[in-house]
């Protein structure tokens, strides 16, 4: 099997194992103590409390390893269209489970969502990168930590989850960019990757980017928080491996243009998710009152 091919597998594996982790850690961290970053030993072992929120934990660490499986042996923009495939199943799953659905309206623009990221595979080849353009992905990490400290600061508090859902999501796509970054580092030797100053900045920034998504998924409802969250993933990444990587849009004119058009796709999906807000389960119970559904197996709060 080649590389390119390994890599887009576990890259929709890693999806899988990612949304479904989102939706354990709702489920575990709607009841536990409010994220506080100036406090975060405390936030932390409250989270770590919930059995779900460390199993969902758990669960997301094994698919972030596959992601990072993928980036090794596929482009990023390529793997990140593949990745979106995992908000198929996040949608259903949270209507069952949790009882949150979309309306019509915001059911479509996930599946626009949806469709136009994964366009964005269409007709892509692997350009296995030879270096890290230090220059331009400086540049794109720096302008991404803008955008998500403005949503942060900015968001009026109707809209507060999906903006922190969000700001996660353009955080993590960042640090999708800066294990794309690892990864090309780790084909010169294992001992690089522990040494080279990506590594550094990953941690930072995903570590910025877990705290907004966290506390998003604490004020929920879940499913616009994970949806708009896993967009920005993927059009921060994608954008990031087109701009800083030097990965093509697309291979031919044609594709160029299907390529620009899934972009505005998603950009026109995911904007009308952020401004619909929290509006889109405004019957979703309150944080810190949700109870683990009878449907996971377990009854009573968690």
């Amino acid at each position: 099997m080649s590389p390119l091919l390994t890599g887009l597998l576990l890259a929709v594996v890693a999806s899988v194992a990612l949304n479904a982790s989102y939706l354990m850690q709702h489920a575990g961290s709607s009841g536990a103590p409010e994220m506080d970053v100036r406090r975060p030993v405390a936030t932390l072992t409250g989270l770590l409390r919930s059995r779900w929120w460390l199993a969902g934990a758990v669960l997301g660490v094994v698919g972030s390893l596959g992601h990072a499986a993928a980036l090794y042996g596929a482009p990023l923009s390529l793997v990140q269209a593949f990745a979106a495939g995992g908000l198929v199943l996040t949608v259903p799953v949270a209507a069952r489970v949790f009882g949150q659905r979309l309306g019509r309206r915001e059911a479509w623009a996930v599946a626009a969502l949806v469709v136009s990221l994964a366009t964005l595979g269409i007709g892509a080849t692997s350009t296995a990168a030879r270096g890290v353009p230090v220059g331009p992905l400086v540049v794109a990490l720096t302008a991404a930590a803008l955008v998500a400290a403005v949503l942060v600061v900015l968001a009026d508090h109707r809209r507060r989850a999906v903006a922190l859902g969000t700001a996660g999501g353009i955080l993590y796509g960042a640090g999708d960019a800066a294990t794309k970054a690892l990864a090309v580092v780790a084909h010169h030797g294992v001992l690089g990757v522990v040494a080279s100053p990506w590594l550094l900045v990953y941690v930072a920034i995903c570590g910025c980017g877990f705290a907004c998504f966290q506390r998003g998924l604490q004020l929920g409802p879940v499913v616009p928080v994970v949806v708009t969250m896993t967009a920005a993933t993927n059009a921060v990444a994608i954008l990031t491996g087109i701009v800083a990587f030097g990965e093509p849009l697309g291979a031919t004119p044609l594709l160029a243009t299907l390529h620009a058009v899934a972009f505005a796709v998603a950009g026109w999906a995911g904007l009308r998710l952020v401004a619909r807000g929290n509006d889109l389960h405004a019957d979703a119970p309150a944080a810190g009152s949700v109870r683990v559904p009878d449907a996971l197996g377990v009854t009573g709060p968690h």
